[in-house]
C-alpha cells in the first residue's frame, strides 16, 4: 500500500516542477517505517492533488542542523537563501525542532 505524505502547496509545486527531490521530516510516525525503493505519494494539503515518487535513499541525521548542513539545501527548499532561511521554514512546521529531541530523516526521491 502506498504511503501518503501530506505537504504544503509550495513544496508540492516544487516537486511537480522537478525543483525538489529531498523531503526532510522528523523521524516519527510513518516516517520510521519508510524503506528505500518504496513508492510514496505526496498529497498537496491545499488542492489534494497527488504525485507518486520512488524513494532512492534514506539518510538519518541526529539534528536539523546536521541534516541541512549535509544535504543540498536547494534540493530540499528550492531557491533557499541559506541555513537560517531553511531553519526558519522548518521552525514554522516544527516549533520545537531545535530542541534536538527527534532525529531527522532525509528522503531522497524521484518523481514517477
Amino acid at each position: 500500500m502506498t504511503k501518503n505524505i501530506y505537504i504544503n502547496n509550495i513544496a508540492f509545486n516544487q516537486i511537480i516542477n522537478n525543483n525538489k527531490n529531498i523531503e526532510g521530516r522528523l523521524l516519527r510516525g510513518l516516517f520510521k517505517n519508510l524503506k528505500e525503493k518504496e513508492i510514496i505519494q505526496f498529497v498537496c494539503n491545499k488542492t489534494k492533488k497527488k504525485c507518486k515518487a520512488l524513494i532512492n535513499s534514506i539518510v538519518i541525521y541526529n539534528s536539523i542542523h546536521c541534516f541541512l548542513e549535509n544535504e543540498n539545501i536547494n534540493c530540499i527548499i528550492h531557491k533557499c537563501k541559506g541555513l537560517d532561511h531553511a531553519l526558519n521554514i522548518y521552525k514554522k512546521h516544527y516549533p520545537k525542532i531545535l530542541d534536538n529531541k527527534f532525529k531527522i530523516i532525509a528522503i531522497h526521491f524521484t518523481k514517477i
